[in-house]
């Protein structure tokens, strides 16, 4: 019986000295555990924090405002376009109708009078200036054209009006020649074939050789 007790308090003793060595012996805390390295089949993916609810939001990104950009103003005009919008310069103007008349028919001629005919022979006579009393006088359409407008305008019949140039002269009558007007046949009928070659008149519409270079009145 003695033996049994002192056996069972042998046990107690040695059971009491191993649990003060475990109480004693330094446990690991959270904060000194090593983790263990995850291996390829349980390794988890970084992530946000499990607490989202106490994880600081970041803060909002705003775009700085964008200046506007400033309209720039119309090219200038380059100077070729000003000028070409621009009429031509005013170089010498056209000569005049009775101007072009002296200069063109007076270069052969005296440059008659307009009122010595009817506006209906002068546009015969320019319109014929390829076979003008046998020589060839055409003339640029343009100048024709400012001569053929002077000379209708101041013709004898010209306006309605009546001169004493138109005198005798039939309405059916287109006469080309001033020498076959009625008014000019009536002052020089008296006059013989010998009085013109007397003053050198080389034909009967030569009137400068009788009335001077400013012609008959």
């Amino acid at each position: 019986m003695i033996l049994a007790v002192a056996a069972i308090t042998i046990v107690l003793a040695a059971c009491v000295a191993i649990s003060g060595t475990e109480l004693s012996a330094p446990v690991a805390t959270p904060d000194d555990a090593t983790p263990p390295t995850p291996t390829p089949d349980t390794a988890i993916a970084p992530g946000p924090p499990a607490d989202m609810t106490t994880a600081a939001s970041p803060a909002p990104v705003t775009a700085p405002p964008i200046a506007p950009t400033p309209t720039s103003p119309p090219p200038a005009a380059e100077p070729n376009t000003i000028i070409a919008a621009l009429p031509p310069p005013a170089g010498k103007p056209p000569p005049s109708g009775r101007q072009a008349f002296a200069q063109e028919c007076g270069a052969c001629h005296w440059a008659y009078r307009a009122q010595f005919l009817p506006a209906r022979s002068w546009r015969m006579l320019m319109a014929n200036l390829s076979r003008h009393f046998g020589e060839d006088a055409r003339l640029e359409p343009a100048t024709a054209k400012v001569i053929t407008d002077y000379l209708v305008a101041h013709a004898g019949d010209a306006g309605g009006r009546s001169s004493w140039t138109m005198a005798g002269l039939a309405p059916a009558k287109t006469p080309i020649a001033i020498t076959d007007m009625p008014f000019w046949r009536g002052i020089h009928s008296r006059f013989s074939p010998a009085f013109f070659a007397r003053h050198g008149a080389k034909s009967k519409g030569d009137c400068i050789a009788c009335h001077g270079p400013g012609g008959p009145g």
